[in-house]
């Protein structure tokens, strides 16, 4: 049984290793659907998108996601050797990286709030006054009481100080970058 078998089973495994070695998906270089789809949202909202590639930086205005790599409609910026057409595609197998631009108004907010929360509330808790019959409890919570508000008005100066500073935020890498050699 088992001799009758093997045959039937070493052409099975000999036609499994012969397809799968033949078949390449047509893009293989491009990222997942449910990547470029991601990708497409973040570039859509975007004025400004920086695309690093292994000759060099692109800034580029109006690029949106293709089957074939970043289509765009012009080029802000450029340290590559050779010139791109304008409009035109730069293809996925050559995409290590795009940044879109941004401020730091998320970092900012959050900073701003638990600094001027912690010492405003410090500050709270230290001048309340005390009186006589007043324990620590009341320090405490005029120091949370206080806290509070100081947090609410950090949160606003931080995030408008850090929305005066211009940032590039990473929202692709594709594998070429991470591993070189493939």
């Amino acid at each position: 049984m088992l001799t009758r078998a093997f045959p039937l089973l070493l052409s099975l495994a000999i036609t499994i290793v012969i397809a799968s070695s033949t078949l390449i998906p047509a893009y293989a270089d491009s990222p997942s659907p449910r990547e470029m789809a991601r990708l497409g949202r973040r570039l859509e909202r975007s004025r400004l998108v920086q695309v690093d590639t292994r000759q060099g930086t692109v800034d580029l205005h109006g690029a949106r996601v293709d089957a074939d790599g970043i289509a765009y409609r012009g080029i802000v910026a450029s340290t590559l050797g050779d010139s791109l057409p304008v409009p035109g595609l730069i293809a996925w197998n050559r995409v290590g990286h795009v940044r879109v631009r941004g401020n730091y108004a998320g970092r900012g907010a959050v900073v701003g709030g638990i600094a001027v929360g912690l010492v405003v509330g410090g500050l709270a808790a230290w001048a309340f006054p005390q009186e006589a019959g007043v324990g620590a409890g009341a320090h405490a919570l005029a120091g949370v009481y206080f806290g509070l508000i100081g947090s609410a008005l950090g949160v606003g100066l931080g995030a408008g100080a850090g929305a005066l500073i211009p940032a590039w935020h990473t929202i692709y890498v594709s594998d070429r970058a991470t591993h070189p050699g493939r």
